[in-house]
Protein backbone atom coordinates (compact mmCIF):
# COMPACT_ATOMS: atom_id res chain seq x y z
CA UNK A 1 0.00 0.00 0.00
CA UNK A 2 1.22 3.47 -0.82
CA UNK A 3 2.46 5.58 2.08
CA UNK A 4 -0.25 8.22 1.51
CA UNK A 5 -2.99 5.65 1.86
CA UNK A 6 -1.28 4.39 5.03
CA UNK A 7 -1.67 7.95 6.33
CA UNK A 8 -5.41 7.83 5.59
CA UNK A 9 -5.73 4.46 7.34
CA UNK A 10 -3.78 5.77 10.35
CA UNK A 11 -6.05 8.82 10.45
CA UNK A 12 -9.10 6.58 10.86
CA UNK A 13 -7.38 4.27 13.33
CA UNK A 14 -6.48 7.37 15.40
CA UNK A 15 -10.17 8.24 15.83
CA UNK A 16 -10.17 7.12 19.50
CA UNK A 17 -7.34 9.62 20.11
CA UNK A 18 -9.54 12.37 18.64
CA UNK A 19 -12.33 11.25 20.97
CA UNK A 20 -10.01 11.44 23.99
CA UNK A 21 -8.90 14.94 22.94
CA UNK A 22 -12.55 15.93 22.57
CA UNK A 23 -13.48 14.60 25.98
CA UNK A 24 -10.45 15.85 27.93
CA UNK A 25 -9.68 19.17 26.23
CA UNK A 26 -13.09 19.97 24.76
CA UNK A 27 -11.56 20.38 21.29
CA UNK A 28 -13.81 18.66 18.76
CA UNK A 29 -11.62 18.59 15.68
CA UNK A 30 -12.81 15.29 14.22
CA UNK A 31 -16.62 15.45 14.30
CA UNK A 32 -17.39 19.17 14.64
CA UNK A 33 -20.64 18.89 12.67
CA UNK A 34 -22.25 16.92 15.52
CA UNK A 35 -20.98 18.96 18.47
CA UNK A 36 -24.46 19.55 19.87
CA UNK A 37 -25.79 16.08 19.07
CA UNK A 38 -23.91 13.62 21.31
CA UNK A 39 -25.57 10.44 20.02
CA UNK A 40 -24.66 11.30 16.43
CA UNK A 41 -21.17 12.44 17.44
CA UNK A 42 -20.32 9.21 19.28
CA UNK A 43 -21.91 7.14 16.52
CA UNK A 44 -19.72 8.94 13.98
CA UNK A 45 -16.62 8.31 16.11
CA UNK A 46 -17.56 4.63 16.22
CA UNK A 47 -18.15 4.50 12.46
CA UNK A 48 -14.76 6.12 11.74
CA UNK A 49 -13.01 3.69 14.09
CA UNK A 50 -14.72 0.75 12.38
CA UNK A 51 -13.71 2.15 8.98
CA UNK A 52 -10.10 2.24 10.20
CA UNK A 53 -10.32 -1.40 11.25
CA UNK A 54 -11.89 -2.32 7.92
CA UNK A 55 -9.06 -0.48 6.13
CA UNK A 56 -6.62 -2.51 8.21
CA UNK A 57 -8.29 -5.76 7.17
CA UNK A 58 -8.85 -4.73 3.53
CA UNK A 59 -6.05 -2.28 2.60
CA UNK A 60 -7.24 -2.10 -1.02
CA UNK A 61 -10.48 -0.46 0.17
CA UNK A 62 -8.70 2.41 1.95
CA UNK A 63 -8.99 4.90 -0.91
CA UNK A 64 -12.68 4.25 -1.55
CA UNK A 65 -13.67 4.23 2.14
CA UNK A 66 -11.60 7.34 2.87
CA UNK A 67 -13.11 9.14 -0.10
CA UNK A 68 -16.68 8.23 0.90
CA UNK A 69 -16.31 9.18 4.57
CA UNK A 70 -14.36 12.38 3.88
CA UNK A 71 -16.95 13.48 1.32
CA UNK A 72 -19.71 12.85 3.86
CA UNK A 73 -17.80 14.69 6.60
CA UNK A 74 -17.10 17.71 4.40
CA UNK A 75 -20.77 17.90 3.36
CA UNK A 76 -21.88 17.74 7.01
CA UNK A 77 -19.33 20.40 7.94
CA UNK A 78 -20.44 22.81 5.24
CA UNK A 79 -24.13 22.40 6.05
CA UNK A 80 -23.49 22.48 9.80
CA UNK A 81 -21.28 25.55 9.54
CA UNK A 82 -23.57 27.55 7.27
CA UNK A 83 -26.84 26.77 9.09
CA UNK A 84 -26.09 28.94 12.16
CA UNK A 85 -24.95 31.76 9.87
CA UNK A 86 -28.18 31.63 7.89
CA UNK A 87 -30.11 31.57 11.16
CA UNK A 88 -28.13 34.62 12.34
CA UNK A 89 -29.00 36.46 9.12
CA UNK A 90 -32.69 35.62 9.62
CA UNK A 91 -32.48 36.77 13.23
CA UNK A 92 -30.83 40.02 12.15
CA UNK A 93 -33.51 40.62 9.55
CA UNK A 94 -36.29 39.91 12.04
CA UNK A 95 -34.99 41.82 15.07
CA UNK A 96 -32.48 44.28 13.65
CA UNK A 97 -29.92 43.12 16.25
CA UNK A 98 -26.68 41.45 15.30
CA UNK A 99 -26.49 38.02 17.00
CA UNK A 100 -23.23 36.53 18.27
CA UNK A 101 -21.24 34.85 15.51
CA UNK A 102 -20.67 31.10 15.91
CA UNK A 103 -17.14 29.93 16.72
CA UNK A 104 -15.26 28.69 13.68
CA UNK A 105 -11.82 27.43 14.77
CA UNK A 106 -12.78 23.78 15.35
CA UNK A 107 -14.85 23.72 12.16
CA UNK A 108 -11.97 24.96 10.05
CA UNK A 109 -9.50 22.54 11.64
CA UNK A 110 -11.93 19.64 11.12
CA UNK A 111 -12.44 20.79 7.52
CA UNK A 112 -8.68 20.98 6.90
CA UNK A 113 -8.14 17.47 8.29
CA UNK A 114 -11.07 16.00 6.35
CA UNK A 115 -10.13 17.80 3.15
CA UNK A 116 -6.60 16.39 3.41
CA UNK A 117 -7.95 12.84 3.88
CA UNK A 118 -10.34 13.41 0.96
CA UNK A 119 -7.61 14.70 -1.36
CA UNK A 120 -5.27 11.83 -0.54
CA UNK A 121 -8.07 9.29 -0.90
CA UNK A 122 -9.12 10.76 -4.23
CA UNK A 123 -5.76 11.36 -5.88
CA UNK A 124 -4.14 8.16 -4.62
CA UNK A 125 -7.20 6.03 -5.35
CA UNK A 126 -6.38 3.21 -7.75
CA UNK A 127 -9.75 3.63 -9.47
CA UNK A 128 -9.02 7.29 -10.23
CA UNK A 129 -5.38 6.82 -11.25
CA UNK A 130 -6.04 4.35 -14.10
Amino acid sequence: MKSWLRFVRAYYLATPVFLIINETLGANVRVAAFEHRPALKYGYYLMCTLLGLLMLLRPAWTGILGLAESSTNITLLVVGYLTPHFEAISQLAASGQLPQSPSAAEWFLNFAISATAWAISFYRNPLVRR
